[in-house]
Parts: structure tokens; sequence; C-alpha cells
């Protein structure tokens, strides 16, 4: 396989750098975690070096975060496959010593000979490992380490948090591995020391998930598919010893409410009919709790975007998150293409995580936390702006997530936004000039290079205001802005090159901004438009009463045929889907939103049916239907808004309830009028604010 002859310490650290793809690794650590000096870790770094060079694999040294690799995850797994047959390791590194106790000790109580025998360890240094699961890992699940005597060390906790674990030692075990495709392929040599399951086990699993989700019309991600059938695979290993998940009564009749309920529910007792184990409403509920912290069924949903009444909500707080990181650093990003719809859907489950005092498990916030600490750092400060609204703390997980999205409009902004003027300065090295342009020409397309010199008369005569900065192979003694590079220009003198376009975008960005502060204009049309949408729904809402009975399929059939003279079965589907993943029954007034934005749908509906008789349904009685139906094409955020903003009112405020009983239109219309004329000068103090902050035209 190589050339090089690696001592046991070095494919120590090969494995160490493997297992921790893309994420930087002090050197410091990785003496911690070999018990050697940072001198000893130091003089290996050349031969290991020398070692990737072989295999093509970029081995990253930077200064102050640590050493990583990158390059193509093939190549790395690729590999790792490779050190496991040439170069297997009967010593345990930390790492692996910690997954082994934790695997142990989690389903009995296990004497700590077994660990001193299988590891050859000293008593301290096991000491040592039982301190690190106490502080590190088990402190975030609220699970407790004890010793019984003459018993072993156990996990004590609950079931809910015991099966989190074992969750985090799933992951933990397979780092860096695809598991989609090891669950579409049915790898499971991978598994047969994971509660005896075998392949054909893995199969039903798989086929069950499918069948359902189909049922359901959902499409599952390949990250949702993946953690599903990780929590299936712990929570049926748990469920074959007869653990068994125990949540409050009033717990359980919440979840019973959502769909992820009945979606968990037809899993576990369709896998039940095919292993023969004991499903709990427990069991169901702790599925079901996953399904919704990974918002599986509202990101499928495909009008999950539109008339969510808790999304205005989510929406602020991802602004309000936004500006703060823009003030704390200085940079603009609120005008970031999709920024704010990505972070505030990406709030929605992660609300629903921290609520449910549920760990996650972030893979990436070593990176963010080293390569992106300014901005790990601002955003943890703006997420201040979170924990007061929720009343929890934020942990560094979910920040590191929300640092993603800024991160990404961030490097976007920093492409596509400015182009950089730069001169590349090499001393009487006219081809090492040519070699760099040709280089950083291609790693770097927004740069555009102004000119290569090799003479420092002739760079003293081309640098201006107009060169955003210099790229040099020797040291500058002139106030110039420059940056020094290797002749070779080598992974890290790249990331030197991009930490400087980094600076120089925030320059770039406060300077834009002092521009359009200076060359700002009302949005005239979008407030045109706001206001003949808010006539328009109120001219065109329309009441009546309505005859219907029996079940919801009968009720929305019944609406759907008085209403519309077209398209109707079509129509019929499109709102009954919508009810069936997500209802919008209100228990305490009796009412339920109907509404779809319609494929088949050529006009706007909106308006509201008094039923003559009350119908039970959902554990209450329906007496009123308000709804909206509205055509693709005429689907707009603003008339978005408006109908929101009357829905929020419809449910928040009883008098509108009231009066839509009385059955009067004019006054009904009037009432209308109120509201949304309260919401419209809202609208237009909110666009005059953005007009005097200087953001032009946001739509």
């Amino acid at each position: 396989m190589s050339k090089l002859k690696l001592t046991f310490r070095q494919k120590q650290i090969i494995l160490i750098l493997i297992d921790n793809f893309k994420n930087p690794k002090r050197i410091k650590d990785i003496s911690n975690e070999l018990n050697v000096s940072s001198r000893t870790i130091m003089r290996e770094l050349h031969l290991i070096e020398e070692f990737f060079d072989e295999r093509e694999i970029l081995f990253v040294k930077k200064s102050g975060v640590g050493i990583f690799l990158d390059g193509e995850y093939e190549k790395i797994n690729k590999l790792r496959e490779e050190m496991s047959l040439e170069y297997p390791l009967t010593k345990y590194s930390k790492n692996d010593r910690v997954i082994c106790i934790l695997e142990n000790i989690l389903h009995s109580e296990t004497k700590s000979t077994l660990f001193l025998n299988k590891f050859k360890i000293s008593y301290s240094t096991f000491s040592k490992d039982l301190d690190y699961i106490k502080s590190k890992i088990l402190t975030k699940f609220d699970l407790k380490l004890l010793t019984k005597k003459g018993l072993g060390i156990y996990i004590e906790g609950s079931e809910d948090k015991l099966r989190e674990l074992s969750s985090y030692l799933f992951y933990e075990k397979f780092s860096g591995r695809n598991l989609y495709l090891i669950f579409q392929n049915y790898s499971l040599n991978l598994y047969d020391d994971f509660g005896g399951l075998l392949e054909e086990h893995l199969k039903i699993i798989n086929q069950v998930v499918e069948e359902t989700f189909l049922l359901f019309n959902i499409k599952l991600s390949h990250k949702a598919y993946s953690s599903l059938m990780v929590h299936l695979i712990v929570t049926l290993h748990r469920m074959k010893d007869s653990y068994n998940c125990e949540f409050p009564l009033s717990k359980i009749n919440e979840f019973k409410k959502d769909i992820e309920f009945n979606i968990s529910k037809m899993i576990l007792n369709k896998l039940d009919e095919k292993f023969e184990i004991e499903v709990k409403d427990g069991d169901i509920c702790y599925i079901s709790m996953h399904l919704k912290a990974n918002n599986i069924c509202g990101d499928n949903y495909e009008y999950s975007d539109d008339f969510n009444f808790d999304r205005l909500d989510r929406i602020k707080i991802s602004g309000d998150i936004i500006c703060e990181v823009q003030k704390i650093l200085g940079i603009s990003l609120i005008d970031s293409r999709d920024l704010i719809k990505n972070l505030s859907l990406h709030l929605g489950p992660a609300i629903n995580r921290l609520f449910m005092n549920m760990n996650i498990r972030n893979s990436f916030l070593g990176m963010m936390k080293t390569e992106y600490k300014e901005i790990f750092d601002a955003t943890k400060k703006a997420c201040l702006v979170l924990e007061n609204v929720i009343s929890r703390e934020v942990p560094d997980s979910e920040v590191g997530y929300i640092t993603m999205h800024i991160v990404a409009a961030y490097e976007r902004k920093l492409q596509l936004k400015f182009k950089y003027r730069v001169l590349i300065y090499s001393e009487g090295e006219r081809g090492v000039t040519s070699f760099l342009y040709n280089k950083i020409t291609k790693e770097f397309p927004n740069v555009v290079i102004v000119n290569t010199i090799d003479s420092f008369d002739e760079l003293r005569n081309s640098y201006d205001e107009n060169i955003d900065f210099i790229i040099s192979t020797s040291d500058i003694k002139d106030n110039m802005n420059y940056i020094k590079v290797g002749v070779d220009l080598s992974i890290s003198d790249i990331l030197i090159i991009n930490d400087k376009i980094k600076e120089i975008f925030k320059l770039k960005s406060k300077a834009i901004k002092n521009v359009e502060n200076k060359n700002k204009s009302l949005d005239i049309d979008v407030i045109n438009y706001l206001g003949n949408m808010i006539k328009f729904i109120e001219e065109n809402f329309k009441v009546n009463k309505i005859d219907t009975y029996g079940s919801i399929q009968n009720v929305i059939r019944d609406f759907v045929y008085k209403t519309l003279s077209y398209n109707r079965d079509e129509i019929f589907h499109e709102i009954l889907r919508k009810e069936m993943i997500s209802s919008s029954y209100v228990k305490e007034l009796g009412i339920i939103i109907l509404h779809t934005i319609s494929k088949f749908s050529k006009d706007i509906y909106i308006g509201s049916y008094i039923l003559s008789k009350d119908i039970p349904i959902y554990n209450g009685n329906l007496n009123i239907i308000f709804y909206f139906i509205i055509p693709e094409e005429l689907n707009t955020k603003v008339l978005r808004k408006v109908i929101g903003e009357l829905t929020s009112n419809l449910v928040k405020d009883d008098t509108f309830i009231d009066i839509l009983k009385k059955q009067d239109i004019l006054i009904i219309r009037e009432y209308i009028r109120n509201i949304l004329s309260i919401y419209y000068v809202e609208e237009l103090k909110g666009i005059i604010e953005k007009f005097e902050n200087g953001i032009i035209k946001e739509r």
C-alpha cells in the first residue's frame, strides 16, 4: 500500500485525522489522547504529511486552528478501509475506550476489571476515562454514572435519555460513513454486534419505513431517513430487551394530536407484527418526537411555507438574529438571498428540540468554532434573542447549525458581491508570478489580477487606491496592504488569501451600505399592490350557511362542491391532504380553516360558512368553516401575509367569530376593513423604516 514504513504512533495519528476528516485537531489534543508530548507529535508530522501526499489527500496545517485532512470523501473512506487491513491496531485510543465502556455499561452492570484487561491500561487511566464520560458525555443526556459494590459500573436515567445516548454511540461508532448508503445496501457487517441485528431485519425495517411514508405522500431526505433508521434500530434493540419509554399522560395526549404520532404508530405496529415486541404509547411518542424535531413532515408538505401561523414569529426571530450578527461583525447580510427563509425553516425544528430538551449531534461544530470562530461567537451572542423568546438556553450544537446558515450567506456574498483587484509580486521571479497567476485565478474566480510584477519599483508605481491588496512571496517594508504566500501556493496559503478576502469584504460591505443610504427609494409598487389586495379581500369575502354531516372528509367535500363549480375533485384532494397532514381545527372556537394554494383553481375564494348543525370531530364540535383558496399563479408573499393577518385575528379575537356567526355581510366586511387597515398602516411603517435604513425594494 505504501512505500513508507509507519511506526505505531504514526498510524495512530493518521487514524485520528481520518476519523476527524475536515475537523481540525489541535496538536495538544492529539498529544493528550495519545499520552505523549506535543513535541513528539510535531516530530511525526513531516512523515505523515508525506504519507498523505502519496495518496493525493490534502494535509492542512493552520496556525491557531490545528491540523486536518481535506479532499474527497471517497478517498478518505477507501484509505480508512485500507488502514484497517494493512495497519490493524490492537491498542485502543481514548475515544475507542470511551465508546466501548459506554456500550457495555449502557446495557448492564460491568466490572472495571473487564476494561482493565481488555485495554491493557492502568486503573488511573481507566479512572480518567470515567471522569471524562461523566463530565463530557453523560451530563449532556441528564444521566448518572453509578457503581454498585460487587456488580460494577452502570448508567442510571430515564429510558428516553438512555436511547438518546445509544443513538449518540451509534453515530460515533460509524462516524464518517454514509449511513444512507449503508441502510439502503443492508451493509450489516457494521451491525453484527448491535443487538443481534441481521440483514433480513434491516430489510424489514427499511420496507416498513418506505411503505408508511409512501402512504402519507411524504418524501424523506437522505438525512431524515438515516436519522429515523438510527432511532428505530435503537428503539427495537431496547424494546426487545423489555425497555419501554414512559411519558406523562398529558404529554402522550399532546403527541396524539400530531401527524407524527400517527406515522410513528403505524411504523411500530407493523414492526410489532414482524418482531413480536410490545409497543406502548411511550415508544410511539419517542419516535414521534424525533420526526417532529427533524421537521420531517413539515419539510415535505408542499404548502408548509404558507399559512403557518407560527412562521411569522420565526421569521421575526431570524431577522433579529441576523441583525445582531450584522451589528457585531459590521457586515450586511439581511439582503442575502434566502437567508431569512432558510433560517426560519431551521428554527421550527430547532425550537421543538429545545422545548423537548433533546440533544442534537452536530458533526460540523468543531469546524464552525475554529474556521469560522468570529461568526460563531457573534451568532452565539445573537442567539440571546431566541433565548429571551423561549426562556431556554441555546446549546453550542444548535448555535453551530444557525452559524452554518449565516456562514453560507456570508460566503455566497463573498463570492458574488464584489470583485477583488489584486497585484502579484515576486522579486526577480517572472516564472513564479505566472504560476501564481494561474493558480489564484483557478482558486478565486472573484479575484481580478491587475498585474504580475517582479520588480519593487514597478510594484510601487502600480499600487494605488484601486488595488485591494497585494499577494507577495516576500516581505514588503513599505506601507502596503499585502499578504505573504509561498511560491508553491499551499493549502495554508489559499486559506490566508481567503481570510484576506473576508477582511476586504467587510470593508466593501460598509462602503456599499453608505452608498445605498444616499441612493434609496421607496418601493411604491409593493405599497400599491398591498392596498389592492386588502381592498380585493374586503370586497370579495363571502358568507353563507352549509348543510353537512359525518366525517371531516364529508365536510371538506360538501364545502368544495358548494363553493366551486369546476375541478371539484382535484381541489377536494388538495385540501383533504393538507388537513390529514396538519389540521387547522381550533377546538376551543369550534372553527376549522380550510385552505390550499391550488394547481386547479382559476380564482381566489375567501369567506366563511356557518354549519346548520354542529358536527363532532377531533374530540370537539365544529360549527364554522373559514376558507381561502388561492391559484398557484396568484400566490405572492404579500397576499399570503394579508390573509395570514386576517386568520391570525380570527383565532385570537372572539369578536370576529361572533360577527361571522351573525351572517351580516356589511358588518363583516367593515370589521375586516378595520383589521386590515391597521395592518396596512403597520406594514407601511415597516416599508418606510427599511427606506430610512437603506434597504432598497426588498421583495
